[in-house]
Order: structure tokens, then C-alpha cells, then sequence
């Protein structure tokens, strides 16, 4: 049976592509990695993480880089609706938030280009993108990612939104960096 590989577009034998090893266009690795590292016929290795885990990955990461835009936009179009989100932290919280709201008055209220492309939309792309990959590890640094900037909205009161996230979050980040050490 001919197959094509879809890393270089060779035709040939399964055993003919065996015999290849990985020879890219240029005779080096391909991006499918070496022939031991690819399993029967060509294809990547199955990822090993459970699937209920990579879905709350993609769901998970496609919200930060969403957020990441939204962000994006607020700061190009909006840059003042920052200020008086500190005194809204502490309104919503079910405790006295101490200097965190002066602390976000002082940053992302009187500095909103600044502080929010490097916390609202660089941090949130990056562990959105990581979340997104097809890595396993690189996908459960990003599960641990949003986790933490989820801990951190428990601290700022968002229980509502931050909690039952945490719930799904903190196993999936679990299972997966267990999956990617195998």
C-alpha cells in the first residue's frame, strides 16, 4: 500500500518510509520527529492525556486568548475603564481587600497601557497559547497558568467566576502533566 507523508509529501511503502528513518526535505529530522518516535505508519504519538482534560484545555485557553483581545481592545478604545475597577473588587468582596484596591487604582487605573498589555494581554495570551498546544507539557503549564491567575481572582473576590473554574482547572492540569511524564 502507497502512502504520503504528511510532514514531507514522499510517497512510497509504509516499510519503504520505515526504512527512510525521519529524512526531511534536507535530510534531517522531520517535524514528525525520528521513526521510533512516530508510531506505526507515520503519525505523531497519541497524546496521552484523557480527552475530557484537553477539551477543558482548548475551553480554558481559547477564554484567556479571548480575554487577551478583549484586553486589547479595552486598552486601545477604553484605556480609563481600568480606573475604577479596584474600588468594584472591593464592593463584590466578602472581605476588606486592604491595599488591593489602591494598588490597582495606582497601576491599572492610572497606567493602563502599561500594567494591563503586561499582566491583562501578555500573561493571558501566553498561558492561553500554552494551554492551547499540543504538548502535554506545554499544555499543562498553561492549565497551571490559568489556575493561578484564577487563584488569584479568588483573592480579588470573583468567587462566583473563580471557583468552580478552579474545580475543573486544578485535575485537568493534574492529569495532564502526569500524562506528559509518561
Amino acid at each position: 500500500m502507497t502512502t504520503t507523508e504528511p510532514w514531507s509529501g514522499r510517497e512510497g511503502t509504509v516499510e519503504e518510509h520505515r526504512r527512510a528513518g525521519s529524512g526531511g526535505a534536507a535530510g534531517g529530522p522531520s517535524p514528525g520527529g525520528t521513526a521510533r518516535e512516530r508510531s506505526p505508519g507515520g503519525a505523531a504519538p497519541a497524546d496521552p492525556s484523557p480527552p475530557w482534560a484537553r477539551r477543558v484545555a482548548v475551553v480554558a485557553g481559547a477564554m484567556m486568548v479571548g480575554g487577551a483581545g478583549l484586553n486589547t481592545y479595552m486598552t486601545l478604545a477604553r484605556p480609563g475603564s481600568y480606573a475604577g475597577m479596584g474600588g468594584w473588587f472591593q464592593e463584590i468582596s466578602p472581605w476588606d481587600l486592604g491595599p488591593l484596591p489602591a494598588l490597582w487604582e495606582a497601576t491599572f487605573g492610572e497606567h493602563p497601557r502599561v500594567a494591563v498589555p503586561v499582566v491583562g494581554i501578555g500573561f493571558e495570551a501566553t498561558i492561553g497559547l500554552l494551554a492551547l498546544s499540543r504538548d502535554p507539557r506545554r499544555r499543562a503549564a498553561g492549565l497551571g497558568g490559568i489556575a493561578a491567575f484564577h487563584t488569584a481572582l479568588l483573592g480579588m473576590g470573583l468567587w462566583a467566576w473563580a471557583l468552580p473554574w478552579l474545580g475543573v482547572l486544578v485535575p485537568a492540569a493534574v492529569v495532564t502533566a502526569r500524562a506528559a511524564r509518561r
